[in-house]
């Protein structure tokens, strides 16, 4: 080959090795910007997926203290007659002793220093609701009888958990090592600290208790049993099959010797001066299907049952006039 053709040989070599180095680099300079803007977007959607997370899990411990500052707390007496009458279901017995444990733990913060070793986690040392290789059910029973026996001797008031305690705040670390937007949220989150922490009653529950606790219903369509009229004791929340509703729990009654609509005596499990309803002749009705909680659906059949026993008091006041 020539010599001027060589030169030109290389020369176009070297343009076009040139070209390619150019369409590389642009290539490798939009992809590192793409991955710069899809690391951004997803930084932003992590950040705001725990913000998310972090407000549900918050909520869920506010409601839980919430609920364990409402239950009542039993005496022995109440305890012992509460047992019986749910002795024959294990799993209300369960649920009943370990509301009474988070009633005084979880919603009211006391301490039980006197608590021996039997009831705490030998790496911990705190006070459990379950060991390995115990009774549950005979465990929690004990413990709560401890627990009832030291409510005796002390005095838990400076002890109280309230509403705004109960819920963590954000930690606290130098200035220098926390980000702006943390501290920045922290500042909006203590301007209505107190406000956002307080709970706030369920406004469809109060409307059904408003309505239906304490009416009498009559359960006429009942075809596998003999007609019952029930009284409304409470409405409760229940989730079963993956289904949440409202319903209203009822124990049935009669007329008694007043003319009075009552509960009789059978229906009640007694120990001592304490006495409760037996969950054995409870009957639930439901109210409000909450499948999409943002539209409850209303059932008819307690407004129907209602209206049944208005219509059977109607007619027998006719009668006996």
């Amino acid at each position: 080959m020539a010599k001027p053709e060589l030169k030109a040989a290389v020369a176009k070599l070297c343009s076009v090795r040139k070209a390619t180095l150019g369409s590389v680099t642009k290539m490798l300079r939009d992809h590192h910007r793409d991955d710069s803007e899809k690391s951004l977007e997803v930084r932003k959607r992590n950040k705001a997926n725990a913000i998310s997370e972090n407000v549900r899990l918050a909520k869920i411990r506010a409601e839980g203290v919430d609920v364990a500052q409402e239950t009542d707390l039993c005496s022995a007496a109440g305890l012992k007659v509460q047992m019986k009458a749910r002795s024959h279901h294990k799993g209300s017995t369960l649920a009943y002793l370990k509301a009474q444990f988070h009633a005084r733990v979880k919603g009211r913060g006391w301490k039980y220093p006197s608590t021996g070793i039997e009831y705490r986690s030998e790496g911990t040392k705190k006070i459990v609701m379950k060991k390995p290789g115990v009774n549950e059910v005979e465990y929690l029973r004990g413990l709560v009888e401890h627990m009832i026996e030291a409510d005796l001797q002390s005095d838990h008031a400076a002890e109280a958990v309230t509403a705004i305690s109960a819920v963590r705040r954000y930690a606290r670390i130098s200035p220098l090592h926390t980000s702006q937007w943390s501290i920045d949220e922290q500042r909006r989150l203590n301007t209505h600290y107190d406000e956002l922490c307080m709970p706030k009653d369920d406004t469809l529950l109060l409307e059904l208790l408003e309505k239906y606790k304490g009416s009498i219903l009559y359960d006429f369509d009942d075809s596998s049993r003999p007609k019952r009229s029930y009284k409304v004791l409470d409405v409760q929340y229940d989730n079963k099959g993956g289904s949440a509703y409202w319903e209203a729990t009822c124990v049935e009654v009669r007329i008694n010797s007043k003319g009075v609509w009552s509960v009789p005596d059978e229906f009640y499990v007694r120990a001592g001066s304490e006495r409760v309803v037996n969950p054995k002749g409870l009957w639930g009705v439901i109210l409000v299907c909450l499948k999409d909680p943002e539209n409850p659906a209303y059932k008819p059949y307690a407004d129907e049952y209602i209206l049944a026993h208005e219509q059977r008091e109607a007619a027998r006041h006719v009668e006996n006039n």
